[in-house]
C-alpha cells in the first residue's frame, strides 16, 4: 500500500499539459527522494481535469546511508552562497562544519540518523519540488503570487496516514479533498490514504488515467458492436478525452445524414479535433452518421439532454462546413492568384504566390535533373500550379489541418487527374517521423522541392532555428527532405537545388537587395551542413546504424547526394560488422599505429619502386596500386576491395622488417604504408571507425 500521497486540486485544467506536466512532477519528486536517500517500493501519479495525485509505495529513509557528509560551498564562498547550501538542508549556519579537501577548504554537514527528521525532510523536498514546477501557461489570480495552470484550491498530503502539514504561498497542505461537478462541489474529510482511494470510487471518479481510458475503449466497442459499426481506436484522440473526464459516460449520437455527401475528412475532423466525439465506421470502412461522445456529468435521463444538445453542436457545425464546401466549389480554384497574393509566406520571404512561383521554377529543374517521362512532367506543373490553392478557401479557413486534404477534393472536381490531385493531397507529407512519405512520385518530388524552398528561403535571409528553438519546424522539414530521398530512392544534387533555389530569392520581385550580398555558397554550405546533422539524429534515433558510420564518410557538401549518402552508411555498417570487415579494420590499425608514431616528414614522399625488394612489401605495394584504379569505382566496389589487403597487410607486418638499419629501406616502407593510409582514408575515415569501435 501506499505511504506517502499529495493531492493538487484545482480548477479544470487544460487536457493536453496534464499527462506531461504529470510525469514531470513525478519524476521531480522520485529524484528529490533518492538525493535525500529516502527509497520506495514504486511510485504513481494519476491526473484529471481537476487533480494531480503522486503516490509512493514504502517510502523509507535508507539508513544505511544516512550518516553521510554533504559537501557546500567553500569557505571563501559569498555569504548568500553559505546560507543557501544551509537553507536548502532546512538547518542553520552554524550547524556546518569546516574541513580541508584537496582543492581547499570547504564548508560540510553531517547527517546522522539520530538528529535526522523524515517528515522535515519530506516537507523540504515537496518545496523545493513546487518551485521547480513549469507549465507551459501558467496563472495568477486575486492577490496571491502562486503559479499554477489553473488557480489552485487545495492541497492534501498524507505521509503514515497522517496528515504532512506545509505551505505553498497563500495555501497549506490539509486531510480535505473535493467531489462534485463546477455547479456543486463536496468538501471530504480524508481519513487516511487508503480512505482517499476509496472516497473517490464512492464517489464513481476513477483517479487512474489508465483505468479511465480502458472504461472508455471497453465501452465505446460494446456500443459500436450493438449498433453493428466498427469503434477505430484512435490513441491520440482517447488520451485527450480522457484527460477530459474523471468520471466517463459514453452516449451514442448521430449527426444529419445529409452531412455524409461531405468529404469524410470534413466530418472526422469536426468530430475528433473540434468536439472529441469518436466517429465509427461500417464493415468496409465508409464513415456511418453516428458517433461516441463522453460526458463527465452523469444524467437522469438516460443522456437525452446530453445527446441532444451536442447532436445540436454538430449539425451546426457541419451545416457551416457545407455552406463553406458548396461555396469553394462555386468558386474557380485553378484562379486563386490574387488571392495568394494577398497571403504573406513570410514578411522577408514574399506571398504565397511568390512561392508557387518559385516551385513552378524549381519543378521544371527536377523535372530534368531526374529525367520525368512526358505524363510526368505535366502532371508535376500542374499539381505545382495548383498546390497552394485551398489555403484561401472557405473551409480551409475553417478547418486549417485539412490544407492539402480539400486541395485533393477541388482538384477533382475541377476534373485533373488521380496523380495531380493525390500530389497536392500529400505534399505536405510528411509532417512527422511516424508519418509516411507521399506514395506517388510527382508527390514526393512536389514535398520535396516545397520543402527546398521553405528552407532555402530561411537560410537566405539568415533566419535558421536556434538551439531549441524551431518556430517553422525547418527541422521537421529538413527530417521529410531526407526521408522522401532515401526511402523514395530519388537521386537529387540536393545542393545544386539549394543554389537553383536561393537563385530564385535573389531575383524575386520583393527583395529589395537587403539579401543579395550574401555569400550564395556560404549559404548552401549551411544548409548541407544542417542536412546532415538531421541526418545525424536520424540515424541515432533509428539505432539501425552505428552513429559514427556516417561521421566516417566523406561527404561532398557542393554535391550532397543524400540517397547515396544513406545507401554508402548503410553498406559501411554492415561491412565493419562482417568477418571480412573485422578483419581489415585490424589488419589497417597496425599500419595506422605504426604511421601515427614517425615522424610526418614522410608524408609527402615518393615510393621508390626500386627499394621494393621483399616479396610481401612487393605484394602489398601491387595490393595498393589496384587500389589506386579503384579511384573511379563506385563507393561500394572500393569498400569490397578493402579485405583484400588484409591479407597483404598482415604478411607485410609478420615478415618484412619496417624499421631496417637501411634507413632508404625503412623510409622507402613507411612512405609505402602512409600511402596506403592515406587512400584507405580517401574512402572512409577508418581513423574515426577504428577509435569508434575501441570506445
Amino acid at each position: 500500500m501506499y505511504n506517502f500521497l499529495i493531492e493538487f486540486y484545482s480548477e479544470e485544467m487544460p487536457f493536453s499539459i496534464l499527462e506531461n506536466t504529470a510525469k514531470s512532477i513525478s519524476l521531480l519528486l522520485e529524484n528529490e527522494f533518492k538525493r535525500e536517500k529516502f527509497n520506495f517500493e514504486k511510485n504513481d501519479f494519476f491526473y484529471s481535469p481537476t487533480r494531480l495525485t503522486f503516490a509512493f509505495q514504502d517510502l523509507k529513509i535508507n539508513k544505511k546511508l544516512i550518516n553521510d557528509m554533504i559537501r557546500g560551498p567553500s569557505t571563501k564562498a559569498n555569504t548568500l552562497a553559505i546560507a543557501g547550501f544551509a537553507k536548502s538542508l532546512n538547518i542553520s549556519k552554524d550547524k556546518l562544519i569546516k574541513k580541508n579537501t584537496s582543492k581547499g577548504e570547504y564548508f560540510f554537514y553531517e547527517k546522522k540518523m539520530e538528529n535526522f527528521n523524515q517528515e522535515a525532510v519530506l516537507k523540504t523536498v515537496i518545496e523545493i519540488v513546487l518551485k521547480k514546477v513549469s507549465w507551459k501557461k501558467s496563472m495568477r489570480w486575486g492577490s496571491n503570487n502562486l503559479k499554477w495552470a489553473r488557480p489552485l484550491k487545495n492541497i492534501l498530503c498524507f505521509f503514515e496516514d497522517k496528515v504532512l502539514k506545509f505551505k505553498l504561498e497563500h495555501l497549506v497542505s490539509s486531510n480535505i479533498t473535493f467531489v462534485g461537478n463546477h455547479l456543486e462541489k463536496k468538501k471530504i474529510v480524508i481519513k487516511n490514504i487508503s480512505h482517499y482511494f476509496k472516497t473517490l470510487e464512492e464517489n464513481n471518479i476513477q483517479i487512474s488515467q489508465c483505468k479511465r481510458m480502458a472504461y472508455i475503449s471497453e465501452n465505446a466497442t460494446k456500443i459500436a458492436k450493438n449498433l453493428n459499426l466498427i469503434f477505430n481506436i484512435n490513441k491520440s484522440l482517447l488520451k485527450d478525452v480522457t484527460a477530459l473526464v474523471e468520471k466517463p459516460y459514453l452516449f451514442q449520437a448521430n449527426f444529419k445524414k445529409k452531412f455524409l455527401e461531405l468529404p469524410q475528412e470534413i466530418l472526422t475532423t469536426s468530430m475528433i479535433k473540434h468536439q472529441k466525439y469518436f466517429p465509427l465506421h461500417n464493415d468496409k470502412s465508409v464513415l456511418s452518421n453516428s458517433f461516441i461522445l463522453v460526458s463527465n456529468v452523469a444524467s437522469n435521463d438516460k443522456g437525452l439532454l446530453i445527446v441532444d444538445g451536442n447532436e445540436r453542436v454538430i449539425n451546426a457545425r457541419l451545416e457551416d462546413a457545407a455552406f463553406f464546401w458548396k461555396k469553394d466549389l462555386q468558386s474557380k480554384f485553378n484562379s486563386k492568384e490574387e488571392d495568394l497574393k494577398r497571403l504573406i509566406f513570410h514578411g522577408d520571404l514574399g506571398n504565397l504566390f511568390d512561392k508557387v512561383k518559385r516551385l513552378q521554377f524549381l519543378a521544371e529543374m527536377i523535372s530534368k535533373k531526374m529525367k520525368l517521362t512526358e505524363d510526368e512532367t505535366q502532371n508535376l506543373k500542374k499539381a505545382t500550379k495548383l498546390c497552394k490553392n485551398d489555403l484561401v478557401s472557405q473551409v480551409v479557413r475553417e478547418f486549417p489541418s485539412l490544407q492539402g486534404v480539400m486541395g485533393y477534393y477541388y482538384s477533382k472536381e475541377l476534373g485533373n487527374n488521380h496523380y495531380v490531385s493525390l500530389a497536392i493531397k500529400e505534399h505536405y507529407k510528411p509532417l512527422g517521423q511516424d508519418e509516411n512519405i507521399p506514395s506517388i512520385k510527382i508527390g514526393k518530388i512536389l514535398s520535396l522541392i516545397d520543402k527546398i524552398d521553405t528552407l532555402s528561403g530561411f537560410f537566405f535571409i539568415d533566419n535558421p532555428p536556434s538551439s531549441t528553438k524551431d518556430p517553422y519546424a525547418l527541422r521537421r522539414m529538413a527530417i521529410g527532405i531526407i526521408r522522401i530521398l532515401f526511402e523514395g530512392k530519388l537521386d537529387l544534387n540536393l545542393s545544386q537545388a539549394f543554389i537553383f533555389a536561393i537563385d530564385l530569392y535573389s531575383k524575386s520581385n520583393f527583395n529589395d537587395g537587403t539579401f543579395k550580398n550574401l555569400e550564395k555558397r556560404n549559404v548552401v554550405t549551411n544548409l548541407a551542413k544542417f542536412i546532415i546533422e538531421r541526418l545525424d539524429n536520424l540515424i541515432k534515433e533509428k539505432k539501425e546504424i552505428n552513429p559514427i558510420i556516417l561521421k566516417s564518410l566523406k561527404i561532398n557538401y557542393s554535391d550532397l547526394n543524400i540517397k547515396e549518402i544513406y545507401e554508402n552508411a548503410i553498406f559501411l555498417n554492415a561491412f565493419i560488422h562482417s568477418n571480412k570487415g573485422t578483419m581489415f579494420l585490424a589488419s589497417i590499425k597496425r599500419v595506422f599505429n605504426i604511421v601515427e608514431e614517425k615522424n610526418k616528414e614522410i608524408e609527402n614522399g615518393d615510393i621508390c619502386e626500386e627499394l621494393l625488394s621483399e616479396k610481401d612489401e612487393l605484394s602489398l605495394y601491387n595490393t595498393y596500386k589496384n587500389l589506386l584504379n579503384k579511384s573511379n569505382y563506385k563507393y561500394t566496389d572500393a569498400i569490397n576491395y578493402l579485405p583484400s589487403l588484409s591479407k597483404h597487410i598482415n604478411s607485410f607486418f609478420d615478415n618484412v622488417k619496417i624499421n631496417d638499419d637501411d634507413i632508404n629501406l625503412k623510409k622507402n616502407r613507411l612512405i609505402l604504408l602512409t600511402k596506403l593510409k592515406n587512400k584507405v582514408n580517401q574512402i572512409s575515415d577508418f581513423s574515426v571507425l577504428i577509435k569508434g569501435q575501441e570506445s
